[in-house]
């Protein structure tokens, strides 16, 4: 089951089970200004066997770039977009919204979003939102 936006009580773990529970499209990604995945983003480059970071160490995300890669027959996801951790929340809707991207699935934790304005900001977009796994 799809956890809508907005939905705090449905929420769904950022793991590879909960991406699995709730497929999306595309997994929308935190990079940080070093170039490293945050936590839901380095688990699920584990599941690729280190894919993601290599196509992020290529070809960086910038403020004005996101990185847009195709999906994995491992993970239920057609493609992966990677922006910087500092974007703000509006560049990306607006980005992702102009690529026609159905069902983007995110961890706001991992941006520094609050989940109500990422709820907001998306309105009727169909939004997974996960939930950090403390380590």
């Amino acid at each position: 089951m799809v956890a809508p936006a907005g939905s705090a009580d449905r929420r769904l773990p950022a793991t590879v089970d909960g991406l699995f529970r709730g497929p999306c499209d595309p997994v929308v990604l935190a990079v940080g200004d070093d170039g490293h995945l945050g936590v839901f983003g380095a688990l699920l480059d584990w599941r690729l066997a280190g894919r993601l970071a290599r196509h992020v160490s290529r070809n960086p995300p910038s403020l004005t770039a996101p990185l847009l890669v195709p999906g994995s027959a491992l993970l239920p996801a057609a493609r992966f977009v990677f922006f910087l951790r500092s974007t703000p929340l509006e560049h990306a809707v607006a980005t992702l919204s102009g690529l026609c991207l159905p069902r983007p699935g995110l961890c706001p934790d991992e941006f520094g979003w609050a989940e109500n304005d990422v709820a907001a900001a998306f309105g009727d977009m169909a939004v997974v939102l996960f939930s950090v796994v403390p380590s």
